[in-house]
């Protein structure tokens, strides 16, 4: 724990490196930078796939249901599993972008003004 929070380990560092929150947000396009040695850690395509498939299908097949209640509590629990899968299911890999041409260091690094 850092600063109260859960964290999960980094794949460089093995020190703690991102959130709960981070992580269940985190997708193969979306890179996180780990507070502890500031590199980027990504998911792969084929992990977040398998955990979001079966949340998306308990989704899907709200549509089918008649009763409001139902058709609302699938898609909630859908959308639960989806997450809690994501958070139990998926690794965190290094990204194979190399660090210094990680868009997401570089923007970290050299904020927009807008």
């Amino acid at each position: 724990m850092k600063n109260g929070q859960a964290m999960y380990e980094c794949p460089y560092c093995k020190k703690p490196g991102i959130t709960v929150l981070r992580k269940a947000l985190l997708s193969p396009g979306m890179p996180a930078i780990c507070k502890s040695c500031g590199k980027p850690i990504v998911v792969t395509y084929k992990s977040w796939i398998k955990g979001a498939l079966p949340g998306a299908v308990v989704m899907i097949g709200a549509m089918f249901f008649e009763s409001n209640l139902l058709t609302y509590g699938l898609s909630i629990v859908g959308f639960a599993l989806m997450i809690w899968l994501h958070l139990l299911w998926v690794p965190l890999v290094k990204d194979r972008v190399p660090v210094e041409n990680s868009p997401i260091k570089s923007d970290l690094q050299n904020p927009r003004k807008d």
